[in-house]
């Protein structure tokens, strides 16, 4: 992947907003709430992890599991993986 691809989306996962989420949430027809928002923003502010490594990717989907529910970390992975494809990403 290229390297100014991978650093763009990593910056945009870290400032990412509470009204942010809850658009996208709204546009991929994820539902959360404020509160579960605003839990994730603050996971993806104070881990650095990388959703293009599959371990850190996995710690990612255990930690929204356990701020939402399991179902919803596994339609956001299945959203991921989509989006990645649709982007040429390979993970």
């Amino acid at each position: 992947m290229n390297f100014i691809v991978h650093k763009l989306v990593l910056n945009k996962l870290r400032n990412l907003t509470v009204d942010e989420i809850l658009e996208h949430s709204q546009e991929y027809q994820v539902p959360l709430s404020p509160l579960q928002a605003s839990q994730i923003v603050q996971f993806l502010r104070q881990n650095r992890l990388d959703p293009f490594k599959e371990d850190d990717r996995l710690q990612m989907l255990k930690a929204l599991a356990q701020i939402t529910d399991t179902q919803t970390a596994q339609k956001t992975h299945q959203i991921f993986l989509q989006l990645a494809k649709e982007h040429g990403i390979k993970l």
